[in-house]
């Protein structure tokens, strides 16, 4: 790896941190949640995680209809890899079926970690969990954290 590749990935970032960004409403299983993110419905060339991803969407729906039926940990620690705006470990610290006592936000970027810090203090009334980010680079162990009982990467 070469020694300017870790400056030139945190580069691209940037521009997407100065991205426009507007709360979306959300609605997962009976829930609905303001989460603040890029609001544009074609994210073009963005890599960004300030953007809703379908996929976090979706992983969102099933993990939360998983814990409602019990076929899921609902205790212990939730752990989000490249959570972006956080909207599934929210929906999960969220969920009423979930007990879990912290959930966990990872993101590599420090600009996707703070819109993640924003949007947990969005929830803050209605969270079940303590929720915090952290910045964590792939390989590296979330501090804190010995085993996590859900894992979600979307």
């Amino acid at each position: 790896m070469d020694d300017d590749e870790p400056d030139l990935q945190a580069m691209g970032f940037l521009f997407d941190a100065a991205a426009s960004k507007a709360e979306v409403r959300f609605t997962v299983g009976d829930q609905a949640f303001s989460i603040l993110c890029i609001a544009d419905d074609d994210p073009g060339a963005l890599q960004s995680g300030q953007y809703v991803w379908p996929a976090a969407q979706a992983l969102a729906s099933y993990v939360v209809e998983q814990l409602e039926s019990g076929k899921l940990p609902r205790e212990g620690v939730c752990v989000e890899l490249g959570a972006g705006c956080g909207l599934c470990g929210i929906a999960v610290a969220c969920c009423p079926a979930a007990a879990f006592q912290q959930v966990v936000l990872t993101d590599h970027d420090p600009g996707t970690s703070a819109t993640a810090r924003r949007n947990i203090e969005l929830q803050e009334d209605r969270l079940r969990a303590e929720v915090r980010t952290e910045q964590l680079q792939w390989g590296e162990k979330c501090s804190g954290v010995e085993m996590a009982s859900l894992m979600l990467g979307s």
